[in-house]
């Protein structure tokens, strides 16, 4: 019930949460999306809208793996499944604002040498729930590319710039695919795991999770291969029937850049291998209808051609 940034501490290295509210059950005994939402308001009101966002999807992404671990089935959320209620945050992070506002506001009225201090910070928190308050049309965005090319990366730093805050869902094939066998995102799946009856079922619930996300309201950020036409056809048709904008970006590399990202890469969620990005390299990606967007300098300058070919004419 008072999960902010001063009640967590770096405690032998881990995150560790302490003061919880342990004198009130009625006040302790909230929607965990409420919980959360006051550390993601207190993250994006500190200007820490990154951070924000990556807490709000490792959330998520750690309930779906844990739905499937434990055979939980998520009923009447609209097939939303795990993903349901991340539409809410918004207005969750807002109320959180607008009761850390009128705390504070009664911290001034109670004058001292801080009150304008307090007044300044009330009316900090009063802004920033307008601001999480405000319209943004939900949207679709895809992230295709060669294993290597910085896909993740990418999506992760596209994400809170995206849609209304903390950012967009990312949802994304090798976190899916771990999910789907109940392991965590770190754990290698064997080429049982990678036939194509179990890569077309990915595919499939990527679009099924857009399509729901975006007709609730929230964008998303999809990020898979998509090497593959029909693929990329289905992600843009799901985009088109939830009647939201859609753009598919296909990151560029240079194959000695990828090998070589792919051989140093250590931890994240994918399985792939220097064979596995060989067989991309040798394979056909058809006609390519997304926009193509070099990948191999700097992140930040794929990140502002994709914003600025994302932004509204």
């Amino acid at each position: 019930g008072d999960l902010h940034l001063r009640n967590i501490c770096l405690f032998e290295g881990r995150a560790t949460v302490f003061d919880c509210i342990d004198f009130n059950d009625e006040l302790a005994s909230v929607d965990v999306l409420y919980d959360l939402a006051f550390l993601l308001m207190d993250l994006w009101h500190r200007g820490l809208g990154a951070l924000a966002s990556l807490v709000a999807n490792r959330y998520f992404d750690a309930v779906q793996t844990d739905a499937v671990g434990t055979g939980a089935v998520a009923a009447g959320t609209g097939g939303l499944g795990t993903d349901a209620g991340f539409e809410l945050l918004p207005f969750f992070m807002a109320m959180r604002a607008v009761v850390r506002a009128h705390v504070t506001a009664t911290m001034a009225r109670d004058g001292g040498a801080d009150a304008h201090h307090h007044i300044a910070a009330a009316r900090s928190y009063f802004q920033v729930a307008g601001d999480l308050l405000a319209p943004q049309p939900a949207r679709i965005v895809a992230i295709g590319g060669f294993s290597g090319s910085g896909k993740s990366t990418l999506a992760e730093a596209l994400a809170p710039r995206i849609g209304a805050p903390p950012g967009a869902r990312c949802i994304e094939s090798d976190r899916t695919r771990k999910a789907m066998f109940g392991v965590a995102a770190s754990t290698r799946l064997g080429q049982d795991a990678y036939r194509a009856e179990v890569s077309r079922e990915v595919y499939d619930r990527l679009e099924a999770r857009a399509s729901a996300l975006a007709e609730a309201g929230a964008s998303v950020v999809v990020n898979a291969v998509y090497d593959r036409a029909d693929r990329r056809q289905r992600l843009g048709a799901a985009a088109a029937a939830a009647g939201v904008p859609f753009d598919g970006f296909w990151l560029a590399a240079d194959p000695d850049a990828l090998r070589r990202r792919v051989r140093e890469r250590v931890g994240g969620p994918s399985d792939a291998t220097l064979e596995v990005l060989e067989a991309q390299l040798s394979g056909d990606i058809d006609e390519m209808t997304w926009q193509t967007m070099p990948a191999d300098g700097p992140l930040e300058t794929t990140l502002e051609a994709i914003l600025a070919a994302t932004r509204p004419e």
